[in-house]
């Protein structure tokens, strides 16, 4: 009952998870399939994350600064969420099996927003001499500096925190016309404090990683394998006792990445292995072992003519988190199955970008211990437009129904909800973008029809490019 609990808040409050994390998409009644856009590429390195592939992904310079927020009200509940970009970021869920300390994450719910961060990203894609005969040989580079926040807040004003900080970068380098080589790193600090003080968690996993990206066209195939160190303590405090653990161990995750593009037929696929493992310590003292393997496959196809676009996706997610104490007992042992299709269909005109998507997940858990099996249903409809009311101007709208059923077994528990989404965009300059989007978000569930959510999401991106001079990097 207790994992019940757990998969149907988890899944509840991440209703989002499926709309687009970007300012624009925001905007335009979330559309994420059918008009690709900056971070948001059909490339090697955006949906697959290769930074081999970086070289071929942007080829100016530019910085730029993304934002998100989100406010959630639970009035029946007494309860609200204020959250500020990513506050579990993927770099969290990948080293630290939340599920299988469920007792320490079974109250704090997740949040599908983009970043909040800056981005500076450097491309030469020509190899360049400056005024003293000096030469710079093609590369390209990217670094990323953000932070996320989550406030839980209860009836009586006590709070649970989450603060995530993160620092990236990406670098690749050509090796002949179709090969480069690449590698990445990354430092990410995930902090924890419950309500009142008496819980506390930390995670720092920090590692990198590299490879190779091959591309002759129509083809384009990239390889990466990455490696962190995760380092995680969490601390309980019983009146003037604290008990603490530490856990640290090793984790290892290959990529693979591949794309094909033929006439007005793109097709893009990705696929990722993810093995963690991480003993933990009671002062000198083994308190036992965390542990989880996970397969991650996804592909999607885009058809563009004329003024149709059409795209389609599927997606499948396996997790498999489990603890076990130092006696050898298993005290948890489960795995976590999402997957899921999109479908849309849009259309591209002189000033007008219109379309239609439509998304179904699936989510499972087998609990292997009981045993238990628990399914869950997500599907999202969109629908969404940009104009350009002026060269410079662009306005957006849109509509989103919610229909998420945390327990396909109980038909008393299901959550509907309706999204109203509005945003602008700004070419002030040739060298400047902005872009702003709102999402208004009212739902309620069937248990409880007078609990009614409402949620304010806002998504900000500014970015600008830094004109290269002549003769110079």
């Amino acid at each position: 009952m207790f994992n019940k609990m757990l998969f149907a808040c988890m899944f509840f409050c991440c209703c989002t998870v499926m709309n687009a994390s970007d300012a624009r998409y925001v905007g335009m009644g979330n559309l994420s399939l059918l008009f690709p856009d900056e971070f948001h590429r059909l490339d090697l390195y955006d949906f697959a994350a290769i930074p081999a592939a970086l070289m071929n992904n942007d080829t100016v310079q530019f910085f730029a600064v993304r934002a998100s927020g989100l406010t959630e009200l639970w009035p029946n509940a007494s309860l609200k969420y204020l959250a500020i970009g990513q506050a579990f970021p993927q770099k969290l869920t990948d080293y630290m099996p939340l599920e299988a300390a469920a007792a320490l994450y079974s109250a704090v719910p997740m949040f599908s927003l983009s970043p909040a961060e800056f981005v500076y990203s450097s491309c030469q894609a020509k190899e360049k001499f400056d005024d003293f005969g000096n030469v710079s040989k093609p590369q390209a580079w990217r670094l990323y500096g953000g932070w996320g926040q989550l406030n839980q807040t209860y009836a009586d004003s006590l709070t649970d925190n989450i603060k995530t900080p993160a620092l990236a970068f990406a670098y690749s380098k050509p090796v002949s016309e179709n090969l480069s080589y690449g590698f990445s790193g990354d430092l990410f600090y995930g902090m924890f404090n419950s309500a009142g003080g008496h819980d506390k968690a930390t995670l720092f996993p920090v590692g990198g990683g590299g490879g190779v990206a091959f591309g002759r066209h129509p083809l384009s195939v990239g390889l990466n394998v990455e490696y962190h160190y995760p380092m995680f303590d969490f601390s309980e405090t019983f009146g003037t006792i604290t008990y603490a653990e530490k856990y640290s161990g090793h984790a290892v995750s290959p990529s693979l990445g591949v794309t094909y593009q033929i006439d007005n037929l793109s097709w893009v696929t990705a696929a990722n292995f993810k093995w963690l493992n991480m003993n933990g310590h009671h002062d000198t003292l083994s308190v036992g072992s965390l542990k989880s393997t996970g397969y991650l496959a996804k592909s999607q196809l885009y058809y563009s003519t004329g003024m149709i676009r059409a795209a389609g996706l599927v997606f499948y997610d396996n997790r498999s988190p489990s603890y076990t104490d130092e006696t050898g007992n298993i005290w948890f042992n489960s795995s976590f199955l999402d997957y899921g299709v999109g479908i849309g269909i849009g259309l591209v005109m002189n000033k007008l970008n219109a379309g239609l998507e439509a998304l179904i997940r699936q989510d499972q858990i087998d609990e292997k211990i009981t045993p238990e099996t628990f399914k869950a249903r997500n599907m999202v409809f969109k629908a969404g437009l940009e104009y350009s009311l002026i060269k410079t101007l662009l306005i957006r709208a849109g509509y989103n129904y919610v229909l998420n059923d945390p327990d396909l077994s109980d038909a008393d528990d299901r959550f509907k909800a309706h999204v109203i989404t509005s945003g602008f965009g700004i070419n002030a300059m040739p060298d400047v973008r902005i872009d702003v989007g709102y999402n208004y978000r009212m739902g309620k569930t069937e248990a409880d029809p007078n609990e009614k959510v409402t949620d304010h999401i806002f998504f900000a991106y500014f970015k600008y490019t830094i004109r290269a001079k002549d003769n110079m990097f």
